[in-house]
């Protein structure tokens, strides 16, 4: 259902924000 759908939405999204916030801080590095 849209709990269990939501259970796995959640945690996939933090990840994917932290992925987005190292990736944005290597290429600013990098420049």
């Amino acid at each position: 259902g849209a709990g269990a759908n939501l259970r796995w939405i959640a945690p996939a999204a933090a990840l994917a924000l932290a992925s987005a916030v190292v990736v944005g801080r290597a290429l600013r590095r990098r420049r």
